[in-house]
């Protein structure tokens, strides 16, 4: 973050003011375990601002961008439980923002204490302890006034990630790197009572599944931004010491329209994608234990398609135990089979499609596909249809090993071996890039938690992820180039 001598020293200053200069909790001794898992951390924040660019925290309405943020990795701490670790690091922004609920910000204005409008975000790096599987994303705590008052202005001292004290009122809400908003929670004494999901003309986040029967109604936060400035002078060590009281005035208000809905799920749920494989509250299943074993469904007339979805059934109850050693709950998804797909299986609006070619698999590889499906359900970033035409084709360079793939197993059959190698090499077109950082993810991840999967499984895989990374690179360069 760039700093000023003096004059407007944007967030800095009044986040120590907000969550007090002695917040301890940001203040802990690391051992050289934990110095080697805030190095990943950092790593992985440097990978992702080179994917997305700056990080940043989207307003509901948008009208002024992004917020940018930025971690302040003095400021970090470190939990664990049986199951995750969890690096919190505090956040600086290129200017106050803040969420409050409608009743504090009307005390704000009555009173003028700062301390009625304040949330917290923080960049979370979460590791999955069994798998290594590693996520990053966004967390904002915003307290009820309520609350606010009950801890005498010190509403985020029993919060973090991984814990929540048991008389927390107000929400958390869960934003990806890129600014996209995830999911959010509604809490009453430590429970969650209810989702948050944002409301906004062309949605850009993930919308989080509610039960049928839940009653939802629009409410609303107030979005408040600022400016503070104060003077000072930087010491020998580059830190800025201020000499005079920080000065704050609003210079944005704006409101973020929201759809509550009520909940009564599990007391694990309140985390980031909720339904996600690997984290924290992926259950989801309504606190009926592991859930029940989901139905393949297929409701049309083709008896080839009605077998397959027979054939399916039958194992389910066993991909349904492999998966849940993942913390994957099928009951959680939805399935069908479909008429017309070319790969195992695939997503369509909300729903598993398998394709009848799944059937040829392993019952590990089957699990692993799965996980693969929901793997883009859960965390695909947003991509654009359009297909842009290249300024000229390119020609990939496969290494032996892929060479040796395409050969054998692509164009094995083809009577002109030559053509059919170069028609597989070259390219023409491409996707949005982000449509092949999807699919690089999900193999990385599939590939990671099922090492076990058959060998002609993974050697599929691995060619599908190397030629997912050439077109990325492709499409990064020449995308928003053409027309």
């Amino acid at each position: 973050m760039k700093k000023k001598l003096i004059f407007a020293v944007p967030l800095v200053l009044l986040i120590y003011f907000v969550h007090s200069c002695t917040d301890e909790s940001f203040e802990q001794q690391l051992n050289d375990e934990n110095v080697k898992l805030v190095s990943r951390a950092k790593e992985m924040y440097n990978g992702s601002t080179a994917d997305y660019g700056i990080v940043s925290l989207r307003s509901a309405s948008d009208n002024n961008g992004n917020k940018a943020v930025k971690p302040d990795w003095k400021y970090t701490s470190i939990e664990q439980n049986n199951t995750y670790q969890a690096v919190e690091v505090l956040l600086r922004m290129e200017k106050t923002f803040n969420f409050a609920p409608p009743e504090s910000f009307e005390k704000f204005k009555s009173n003028k204490k700062l301390e009625y409008i304040q949330s917290k975000t923080s960049l979370i790096y979460l590791t999955h302890k069994k798998s290594g599987e590693e996520m990053m994303f966004l967390m904002t705590i915003i307290p009820d006034m309520s609350y606010q008052e009950y801890t005498k202005f010190d509403p985020f001292k029993k919060m973090s990630y991984l814990k929540r004290d048991n008389k927390f009122n107000g929400a958390i809400i869960y934003h990806h790197l890129n600014g996209r908003y995830a999911n959010g929670w509604r809490y009453k004494d430590g429970k969650v009572t209810g989702t948050i999901q944002a409301q906004t003309e062309t949605p850009d986040f993930d919308m989080v599944s509610t039960r049928s029967g839940s009653n939802c109604s629009g409410s609303m936060w107030i979005e408040i931004t600022q400016q503070c400035w104060t003077s000072g002078y930087y010491n020998i060590s580059g830190d800025f010491v201020a000499n005079s009281p920080t000065n704050c005035y609003v210079i944005d208000i704006d409101i973020f329209i929201y759809l509550e809905c009520d909940y009564s799920g599990n007391n694990n749920d309140g985390y980031y994608n909720d339904n996600d494989s690997c984290y924290p509250g992926s259950a989801g299943d309504g606190g009926t234990g592991v859930g029940n074993t989901p139905t393949v469904i297929y409701n049309g007339d083709n008896q080839v398609y009605k077998d397959l979805a027979a054939q399916i059934n039958a194992i389910m109850p066993q991909l349904k135990s492999i998966l849940l050693n993942w913390g994957i709950h099928l009951s959680n998804y939805q399935f069908t089979v479909s008429t017309f797909c070319g790969a195992y299986a695939r997503y369509s609006n909300g729903w598993i499609e398998f394709c009848y070619s799944f059937m040829n698999l392993s019952l590990e590889d089957k699990a692993a596909v799965i996980y693969h499906e929901i793997y883009h359900l859960q965390r695909d970033l947003p991509w654009s249809e359009n297909v842009k035409q290249l300024p000229f084709p390119i020609e990939l360079s496969p290494p032996p090993d892929i060479e040796n793939y395409i050969k054998n197993h692509i164009i094995k059959d083809d009577t002109d071996q030559q053509g059919a190698y170069l028609g597989e090499i070259t390219i023409y077109s491409v996707l949005h890039p982000n449509f092949y950082l999807n699919e690089i993810n999900a193999y990385k991840a599939q590939m990671s938690a099922f090492p076990n999967s058959s060998e002609a499984y993974l050697a599929e895989c691995r060619y599908a992820l190397w030629r997912n990374e050439q077109l990325y690179n492709i499409a990064c360069k020449y995308y928003y180039l053409t027309n």
